[in-house]
């Protein structure tokens, strides 16, 4: 006998216990034999493994059902070795991360969908370029984006947020004055995100259904994330910057599903938004965040503590404040705020959550470039949320088709979430 994740388990396998959802009901008998159906009811319920007659431990080049040549493993090993060169894998957390991005990787490497050369270097356009002098974190907020430059929908869809007094029609009514946002909810309403058995069509029945605040911070999450405009490609990839924030947000929201406590939608959101003052950083301190990509390459430390050396402060705590000035709920900006160190946090389970998703979207190889690194795992984090690390193979495999409709959702075929939004404003905002 033996716990098999989700992902792991093969039709004909024989269960040596019980088999219950996250709840308590019964899925299936002691002794029943698993059918390819049963499997994929398994994932959808969000069972995260199951005990197996007679199981052992799986080859890790056949753990997603396919058989890689031996170089591109060891090219897959070499790689993500480099990403958790901060880390600890000793821990069964990372142990298990470390265990799926190989094999992910691999893959990736067999099917070509990767190059077979290691990452180029990335850290902007100019090794030599002098960061000047460093704005305290206050100071740069305060000639970022201004709220003047919203439009009339976030503020209104905010008033909502904030009132108990708000019901499902006024939430209806507020967001579907915005045809854009109204077009991007209900296609993320509709798709594996929620997994409703049926289409849903309107706006009010979405409401019904998920609820009106849950919508409505979510509309503001989409329409936050219109209002910045991109930063060079010379620093990072756009679409890779977006990628990473939604994984992380997926990511955050999945595994916030055994704490029914957790609002989930306001940990997706978090996830989105989690990075915003990167790109404040990469726009307005060219030449500092150059030297904290060299750093964090020298030294082969995590991003925001080379950010943390060269500026004094890090985008963490700069995401935290403009997100104060932008009147996004407190929650988001905590979780915001403190998700690279959540045990310092007041209220720490959604900065926890954050922090787990965000160190395995890296891990998974969905960070804002080539080169970045794990970040270490906050040991009260992991306590606190409690994650079973067989339950991450599951997670993985379900927050892939999330990411890629969530990533559709925003219009982007590319992959930035910008894209089909309101432009961002180019006035007020600095180099």
């Amino acid at each position: 006998m033996g716990i098999l994740s989700a992902g792991a388990l093969r039709p004909g396998m024989v269960l040596a216990q019980d088999l219950r959802a996250p709840g308590g009901r019964l899925v299936l008998s002691k002794g029943a034999t698993l059918s390819a159906k049963h499997i994929e009811t398994i994932k959808t319920w969000g069972i995260t493994g199951a005990d197996i007659e007679n199981s052992s431990p799986q080859d890790p080049r056949e753990s997603l059902g396919e058989r890689v040549p031996a170089a591109c493993f060891e090219e897959g090993q070499r790689r993500v070795d480099r990403r958790f060169a901060a880390c600890n894998t000793a821990h069964p957390f990372l142990e298990e991360l470390y265990r799926i991005a190989v094999t992910r990787e691999a893959l990736r490497l067999a099917r070509g969908e990767l190059s077979d050369r290691p990452p180029a270097s990335s850290g902007g356009p100019s090794s030599r370029r002098s960061p000047g002098k460093i704005p305290p974190a206050e100071k740069l907020i305060a000639e970022e984006v201004s709220l003047a430059s919203f439009p009339d929908t976030y503020f209104r869809i905010v008033e909502v947020i904030g009132s108990p007094r708000s019901s499902a029609w006024h939430v209806a009514s507020v967001v579907e004055k915005d045809t854009s946002l109204t077009a991007k909810l209900l296609k993320l309403v509709n798709s594996a995100f929620y997994s409703f058995p049926s289409r849903i069509e309107s706006l009010p029945r979405a409401v019904a259904l998920i609820g009106g605040n849950e919508l409505s911070t979510i509309a503001l999450g989409i329409s936050a994330v219109s209002m910045f405009p991109d930063v060079p490609e010379s620093f990072v990839s756009m679409k890779s910057f977006w990628r990473h924030s939604v994984a992380t947000g997926v990511l955050a929201r999945l595994f916030s599903i055994t704490h029914p406590e957790v609002f989930q939608e306001r940990v997706f959101v978090a996830g989105i938004l989690h990075d915003i003052g990167r790109i404040v950083l990469l726009r307005r301190l060219p030449g500092a965040m150059t030297q904290a990509f060299e750093r964090q390459r020298r030294e082969g430390m995590p991003l925001h503590e080379a950010e943390e050396g060269v500026l004094g402060y890090d985008h963490a705590r700069l995401g935290g404040l403009l997100l104060r000035r932008w009147q996004i709920p407190s929650a988001i900006e905590g979780a915001v705020a403190w998700h690279h160190a959540p045990a310092r946090a007041p209220q720490a389970m959604e900065p926890a959550l954050l922090h787990l998703a965000d160190l395995a979207a890296i891990a998974l190889g969905e960070g804002i470039h080539p080169e970045q690194v794990v970040p270490p795992l906050d040991e009260e984090a992991w306590r606190l949320v409690d994650l079973a690390p067989e339950s991450m193979e599951t997670f993985v495999t379900q927050s892939e088709r999330q990411i890629a409709e969530v990533l559709e959702m925003f219009g982007a075929d590319g992959g930035d979430p910008q894209e089909g939004l309101s432009p961002a404003p180019r006035g007020g905002v600095t180099e």
